[in-house]
């Protein structure tokens, strides 16, 4: 019996052992052993095929691209795009052959972290200096060249000594040599703090303005967001640009008396797709940084979201109406509605029930509500049996899902995903990943391209 016992106890301590060993055994007892495992449990780096991780090898700008993105995390909509919006492309002539890294640098490009070379290539192949690698981290960080002055590296290397990234790189002072894994690892995980930082920083929808919002504005009468959001009137906008919100259209002419600060309010740039609209606005950097535009402007067109709940808003006339609290194309956007009272088709659903909703949409106002069981549009469909409730996943092979009645579903590769928090009645975004076994799923199509995919898709972990 003794002797059984001493097994069981040998026996539970290896697989204890093993529990806690690093997922790499390579980092084992390395000065950055720390920093290489919390980025690979958070899924910010991997190994390499042979399972090990090789922390003096070099990496490539593509691949130090991918970490500093995957270490921002941002949401998928901004990052491989939706059914009705697409992410800027990145511009670069030499991206052959890297599909893989592509929305990754996009990504970079878009939120001003690299800006490439002059020729008008990213070099994506090329390692990755400890210069450029220590840029990327503190651009990240939410600094950019107009913050900072000074000459590129010093002014980066700089800040980044100063904010406490460089303590732990070891010998940086050949800052045009070969950048190894492990220090982009370490600059990447040291950074985490001022990342999400810089990444939840900025106003929301419903903020009054800052001070001196107004100041240093030009007026456009009549210029036009892109289909991407992406440019107003032919002017890039910064991917931080914040939109206010005032007053009717009618009244915005050149000349016009500015507003107070206390008279504006923080909009959302994501209300604004193929919008036409007169607005104030002002630049940095050649890009639009900041603008005001009418109240009573807003998007022409459908509208597929799940919705977090009902508040009331002053609309554009000062009347109070009830505003949708929404999260569409991955974003929260507050839709107000042409009346006080929100309709029968919502106030009769349940927010864990799971359901997409359809709004029509006429200058930013929500003029009528759908659901899938009277849609307004044949391409609006539930599928795999999923019409009248949630199905739980037994498989997820990429982009297939099989679901317990024994139906299988495609996914798009640029699916949206809404997961439904377990300890209330709100919708979060989320990502392919959250579809996995065990969930329950309601999954939805909503182009009408002749097939039979799911371009939305709401997530529970248990059906309530």
């Amino acid at each position: 019996m003794k002797r059984i016992l001493s097994l069981i106890l040998i026996i539970m301590m290896l697989a204890g052992t093993t529990a806690f060993a690093a997922a790499l055994p390579d980092i084992e007892g390395q000065p950055y052993e720390a920093a290489v495992q919390a980025l690979y449990d958070k899924g910010v780096i991997t190994g390499d095929v042979d399972g090990q991780y090789h922390g003096d090898s070099n990496l490539t700008r593509a691949q130090a691209a991918i970490i500093i993105v995957k270490a921002i995390d941002p949401l998928a909509a901004d990052l491989v795009g939706t059914a009705s919006q697409t992410p800027a492309q990145n511009g670069f002539r030499d991206m052959s052959g890297y599909g893989w890294a592509a929305d990754f640098i996009n990504y970079m490009v878009s939120h001003d972290i690299t800006v490439g070379y002059p020729d008008g290539t990213f070099k994506p192949g090329r390692n990755v200096s400890v210069a450029e690698m220590i840029t990327f981290a503190v651009r990240a960080a939410g600094y950019t060249d107009s913050k900072l002055g000074g000459t590129w590296p010093s002014n980066y290397i700089e800040k980044a000594a100063e904010l406490g990234l460089t303590a732990n790189l070891g010998d940086i002072s050949d800052v045009s040599a070969p950048a190894a894994k492990w220090q982009m690892a370490q600059i990447t995980y040291d950074a985490l703090d001022e990342i999400a930082a810089a990444a939840a920083a900025g106003p929301e929808e419903g903020d009054a303005a800052d001070a001196g919002a107004a100041s240093g504005m030009v007026f456009s009468a009549s210029g036009k967001f892109d289909s991407d959001i992406t440019e107003y009137d032919g002017k890039a906008l910064s991917s931080e640009v914040v939109v206010y919100e005032y007053g009717e259209k009618r009244n915005f002419v050149q000349g016009m008396k500015l507003p107070a600060d206390s008279e504006l309010l923080v909009s959302n740039i994501y209300r604004y797709k193929n919008v036409t609209t007169p607005a104030w606005y002002k630049t940095e950097g050649g890009k639009i940084t900041a603008m005001i535009v009418p109240g009573d402007v807003g998007f022409n067109g459908t509208v597929y979201c799940v919705i977090n709940g009902i508040s009331q808003v002053a609309n554009a006339e000062g009347k109070s109406v009830a505003a949708f609290n929404t999260i569409t194309a991955g974003h929260n956007i507050a839709w107000e509605y042409k009346a006080a009272d929100a309709p029968a088709v919502y106030t009769s659903t349940r927010i864990p029930d799971g359901h997409v909703f359809e709004l029509e949409m006429g200058s930013g106002v929500v003029q009528t509500v759908y659901t899938v069981a009277a849609p307004s549009r044949p391409s609006f469909r539930a599928l795999g049996g999923t019409g009248t409730g949630w199905q739980a996943v037994t498989a997820v092979d990429g982009n297939t899902v099989t679901l317990a009645n024994g139906q299988i579903v495609e996914m798009e590769q640029v699916v949206s995903v809404y997961t439904l928090l377990d300890d209330k009645d709100e919708f979060v975004s989320g990502s392919k990943s959250s579809v996995r076994v065990g969930k329950f799923v309601r999954m939805y199509d909503i182009v009408d391209d002749g097939g039979d995919t799911a371009w939305l898709v709401t997530v529970c972990n248990a059906v309530r």
